[in-house]
């Protein structure tokens, strides 16, 4: 970018205040389903998801998985030329696995679950500063 440029880039979720809500179903008691939120003006704006995932698995026993994922984002103007951003992630799963390589039974309480929260901030001042776009 040029020096003395200024980049424009449109605000996540701006616009009028909007959302959408999905769900999903399948084979092997899979379900997922998801909720979104959004909107924002010139100096502030917003962007929210939600969702899970389930499913039994293929195994008679103890195969399920789930998970459950939130995502946010807010920015805003500080003033005529600085911005800030704040993220937050969070994601939450577990996983049960009955058998071993071979596919044998070998523990049906077997399992691993992790959680991973995230969170990040951005703030900007000068003439490169994101801008939000109507």
């Amino acid at each position: 970018m040029p020096l003395g440029s200024t980049r424009s880039r449109r605000a996540a979720g701006a616009g009028p205040a909007r959302g959408t809500l999905s769900f999903k179903a399948g084979s092997f008691a899979t379900r997922r389903w998801q909720g979104t939120l959004s909107g924002g003006g010139d100096a502030l704006s917003y962007a929210f998801s939600l969702g899970r995932n389930d499913t039994d698995g293929i195994l008679d026993y103890n195969n399920s998985h789930s998970q459950t994922t939130f995502t946010g984002r807010v920015q805003g103007l500080l003033g005529p030329r600085a911005d800030a951003a704040l993220t937050v992630r969070y994601d939450d799963r577990r996983f049960h696995f009955p058998t071993d390589r071979s596919g044998r039974l070998a523990d049906r309480n077997a399992y691993t679950h992790g959680e991973a929260p995230t969170l990040g901030s951005r703030s900007r001042r000068g003439a490169e500063r994101c801008q939000a776009s109507r």
